[in-house]
């Protein structure tokens, strides 16, 4: 009986720590648009921008992050104009603790096919925030259309890299997001 249990406990945690230790592609992410439930997305939100898997992020965080990329739009633009020129950005982040590979490389490659793939945005004014947790790796991909160049994107992360190395990755994000709204308007 005792080896039954103790083989039980076993099987357990290897199924538990390699369901845990997925590792995702663009190919098999969920889209937060669609697939609300593998995204953990909180219900009561539409539209959903914020992508979360592995739950690395409390309902809150979630919720807030959502808020905020749904406010982008209206910060940086007008927001239900058919006059791409006038329009905001339209965001969307998608967290994961590992992606495959693991690599710079893998993550904006992943972060370009999501974007692409995806299509949320008509008039290319989109962009995607990609934060691989366990990899420390992140990424921006953008439409050829924001407002927002490669340069000072990275020059925004490169202003709240003490926070991603501290781990403080939801407060990393939020000061992103604003920073990305008030260099556009500014």
């Amino acid at each position: 009986m005792v080896k039954a249990c103790l083989f039980c406990f076993f099987l357990i945690l290897y199924f538990s720590s390699t369901f845990a230790q997925e590792k995702w592609s663009a190919k098999g992410y969920p889209n937060p648009l669609s697939e609300y439930f593998l995204c953990n997305a909180v219900f009561n939100q539409s539209p959903n921008r914020v992508c979360d898997p592995d739950r690395i992020f409390e309902d809150q965080e979630r919720s807030q992050l959502n808020d905020l990329l749904n406010g982008l739009e209206g910060k940086t633009g007008q927001t239900n104009t058919s006059n791409c020129s006038q329009k905001g950005i339209t965001g969307v982040i998608v967290l994961a603790s590992r992606i495959n590979g693991g690599t710079s490389r893998d993550a904006s490659n992943m972060a370009i096919q999501l974007l692409n793939k995806w299509t949320f945005d008509r008039c290319d004014r989109g962009i995607l925030i990609l934060l691989a947790k366990d990899d420390k790796k992140f990424w921006t991909a953008r439409g050829q259309d924001v407002p927002v160049t490669g340069a000072v994107f990275t020059e925004i992360f490169n202003s709240q890299a003490s926070l991603f190395k501290q781990g403080q990755f939801y407060q990393g994000l939020v000061n992103m997001l604003n920073e990305i709204g008030n260099r556009v308007n500014s």
